[in-house]
């Protein structure tokens, strides 16, 4: 296991993300962990100070808590994106084009593949 995973959680204790061992060194480094968690610790080791000849160091718990805002509270603002299938259950399978109900597989989001109007509708010219 020479690359492990480390789990990050918010203050609160909320799970955020899997975050890589050079992450977690970074908010070891920033003075960003709040508190720690769990039996696995995992050493990196730097350079060589050229004052006192000590070689640097960095000890990461496999589960940090991450001081700030709530990491988790991020999500709630994000809008999620509109796939297909809750777009047509959304409109109740209805055509927005023809305004014809049909199943979810003869639907398409941009209507590329229309059904010529009905006869009533069609343009004379």
């Amino acid at each position: 296991m020479d690359k492990p995973l480390i789990l990050s959680l918010d203050a609160h204790g909320v799970p955020h993300r899997w975050i890589s061992w050079q992450q977690a060194c970074f908010y070891y480094a920033k003075n960003l962990v709040a508190w720690t968690l769990g039996e696995e610790k995992f050493t990196y080791y730097g350079g060589i100070c050229r004052l006192t000849g000590e070689r640097s160091s960095i000890t990461a718990h496999s589960i940090v808590a991450i001081k700030g805002k709530a990491l988790a509270a991020k999500g709630f603002n994000q809008v999620p994106p509109l796939n297909n299938r809750e777009l047509f259950r959304r409109d109740r399978h209805m055509c927005a084009y023809c305004g014809g109900e049909f199943s979810y597989f003869r639907l398409t989001r941009d209507h590329i593949a229309a059904y010529p109007p009905p006869p009533e509708r069609q343009l004379i010219d």
